[in-house]
């Protein structure tokens, strides 16, 4: 069957045989290798997908965030995807869309790392978990806890755990139902309680947002995994590719629980200057810092 890698090469190999088709000065004497031809001729005899199946196709993906935190090690991180895929299954988390990058992005500086670095992390709707893995990776998160609602979201995030070789004991994906308490894994529980979150992160969840904080259920959920019960550390970023969607999540969130939102002044650098986590920035990505008013000041 005509998997993605497939597709890929038979572009390649096209290109390659019309440019060389191209230089031809003397067609009865020039011609192509007999290698290339066979494998020209192996890639098109494949069974070619049909259009759903092909949207139905996940393959890994390597990410390499931005060269910023002078590691020497390989901070890429993969995931499991379909570049191409807009809508499955009623979710849109088979694909890592660029407001997570652009998350990562900031993470990547000195700045973003400060709300990463020794921090208990949750990131809600994580999709394929690259931010959260990023944040086991390469940021220095103490434990990491990334949630969607979707079971085969979370299947594909636990499989990519293992193919980037994280410390299962330090990150974990978990089922989240929005509106009904957080089920902690074992290994981010101290005495048989969720550990305190520090830090919440979120990418494109402005939608989904203004549905449900008006459930109150789901509200007293996030606060909880929170820890409202000492000074509450939680930097939710929000993103938004409408500014007005922007602003009436930020509406919902400070009449709902009395948080605080502002706007945090970054902004991804434009497509030429990007050195990692490359994604469009034709469209604005707002980032939001929502916190308690208890909070203490973290800059």
């Amino acid at each position: 069957m005509d998997q993605p890698e497939n597709v890929l090469r038979r572009h390649v190999l096209k290109m390659i045989l019309s440019t060389i088709e191209e230089s031809f000065t003397d067609p009865e004497e020039d011609e192509i290798l007999d290698d290339l031809m066979t494998s020209w001729g192996i890639l098109i005899s494949r069974p070619k997908l049909s259009p759903l199946e092909q949207t139905q196709q996940l393959s890994h993906i390597k990410y390499t965030p931005p060269v910023v935190l002078d590691s020497k090690h390989d901070e890429s991180v993969i995931t499991l995807e379909n570049r191409g895929l807009i809508l499955a299954a009623g979710t849109t988390g088979f694909r890592t869309w660029e407001a997570a990058l652009h998350l990562g992005t900031f993470l990547s500086t000195q700045t973003g790392k400060k709300f990463i670095s020794g921090k208990n992390v949750l990131e809600l709707g994580a999709g394929t978990g690259l931010v959260s893995m990023y944040c086991s990776k390469s940021l220095g998160a103490s434990r990491v806890i990334a949630t969607d609602r979707d079971p085969a979201l979370i299947a594909n995030i636990q499989e990519c755990i293992s193919w980037n070789k994280l410390n299962s004991k330090k990150i974990s994906a978990s089922i989240w139902e929005w509106g009904t308490p957080l089920e902690c894994p074992d290994n981010v529980q101290d005495n048989g309680q969720c550990v305190s979150v520090d830090t919440a992160l979120g990418a494109d969840l402005e939608f989904i947002l203004s549905a449900t904080l008006r459930n109150q259920e789901t509200i007293n959920a996030f606060l909880s995994a929170c820890g409202t019960n000492r000074p509450l550390h939680c930097h939710l970023r929000v993103y938004a590719r409408l500014v007005t969607s922007a602003n009436c999540v930020c509406l919902l969130l400070s009449a709902a629980s009395n948080l605080l939102a502002c706007k945090v002044a970054f902004e991804s650098p434009p497509d030429e200057a990007q050195e990692g986590f490359f994604h469009s920035i034709s469209i604005p990505i707002l980032t939001y810092k929502v916190t308690s008013p208890r909070t203490t000041k973290l800059d």
